[in-house]
């Protein structure tokens, strides 16, 4: 579950930094990698939250396949990444370890609200510190982006907003 988690983690911070084709490659071994752990819960689950999983992958994938970039631009985006990599990696260890905190305030023996509050805002900041990188790194892709494939990324999250509220209100339909 870890390798899956970690694997949306990553996946999800790239494709907000608009390197789809090298978060699909993360996310789609990440995912096979856990499913062929047994790990996950993903396999045989047609739950809101796996149905929605599952079609986010698809949809990256369709996506990676309609930016159609050039080797040129697959390989500006690479050295993006690369040359910040020590700073993407040192901006999600706090919120991995921020995230652990919360879950382990959460599931303490007596609730300390507290405590599960000051975690939850250490986790906020972790999590912003990584979303002005993740905005940093976005600003140099876009260079290397073309109009046409900006809109199809901007119209991909907004089909991935799109798909969260569908999922939040079938949640929210569902009997109890």
């Amino acid at each position: 579950m870890r390798k899956m988690v970690m694997g949306l983690l990553v996946a999800g911070s790239i494709l907000t930094v608009g390197m789809v084709p090298i978060g699909v490659k993360v996310l789609a071994d990440t995912t096979t990698a856990a499913q062929a752990d047994g790990v996950g819960g993903m396999r045989g689950r047609n739950g809101p939250l796996a149905n929605f999983i599952r079609a986010q992958v698809g949809r990256l994938i369709t996506l990676r396949s309609e930016l159609d970039l050039t080797d040129a631009q697959k390989e500006q985006l690479k050295a993006i990444v690369k040359s910040h990599k020590a700073e993407i990696m040192a901006a999600i260890k706090p919120v991995i370890e921020k995230r652990r905190a919360l879950n382990d305030a959460i599931l303490a023996e007596t609730t300390d609200e507290k405590a599960i509050r000051a975690a939850a805002d250490d986790l906020g900041h972790a999590i912003g510190d990584l979303s002005v990188l993740a905005a940093r790194i976005k600003q140099e892709a876009a260079v290397v982006l073309t109009a046409d494939q900006k809109q199809k990324l901007s119209d991909f999250r907004q089909q991935v907003e799109k798909s969260i509220d569908q999922m939040m209100d079938k949640i929210g339909s569902e009997p109890k």
